[in-house]
């Protein structure tokens, strides 16, 4: 009776630790327990899209990825070309939080940040056409007219 008790304990409390790194760990019928392996990062990507942004992966994340609809919560650098940075949300020291796929960012933002994870880091580098501020809410005011970098580290996804 003390072995199945221990074994229950133990159990018990390697599912707690398998469920703190999100990993749910399965007790079979025998009393083995498996668990699953940790899902791997998807490959980096270093692209350049038919619509002409450049896409560059600097971290991949290991979280979700939005879709449209969702509001996501990001860090941004905003700078042009010639690495001049004219907006921050690291030097407000507040991330931004916008919509994809409601036409309230830039269309490089749209298709730049709507296949990331949350975790990751990525290099824009978005042409003047798709750098054309959607609506108002965009948060920073963009110099027209030229090609814009922005590296954006997807910090959340709000549910």
């Amino acid at each position: 009776m003390k072995r199945f008790a221990l074994l229950i304990a133990f159990s018990v409390c390697l599912l707690t630790a398998c469920n703190a790194d999100k990993q749910q760990g399965q007790v079979d019928s025998s009393g083995k327990i498996s668990i699953p392996a940790p899902a791997r990062p998807e490959p980096a990507v270093d692209t350049r899209t038919v619509s002409g942004l450049q896409i560059k992966d600097l971290k991949v994340g290991s979280g979700p990825k939005p879709f449209p609809g969702k509001r996501v919560k990001i860090h941004y650098i905003a700078m042009t070309e010639d690495r001049t940075v004219f907006d921050s949300t690291r030097d407000k020291g507040n991330p931004a939080v916008i919509s994809l796929g409601t036409g309230s960012v830039i269309k490089g933002w749209e298709e730049g940040i709507s296949g990331m994870r949350v975790g990751g880091k990525r290099q824009l580098t978005v042409p003047a056409e798709l750098a054309a501020p959607a609506t108002s809410a965009v948060p920073f005011s963009m110099p027209a007219g030229k090609t814009l970098i922005f590296i954006i580290d997807l910090l959340d996804i709000e549910i």
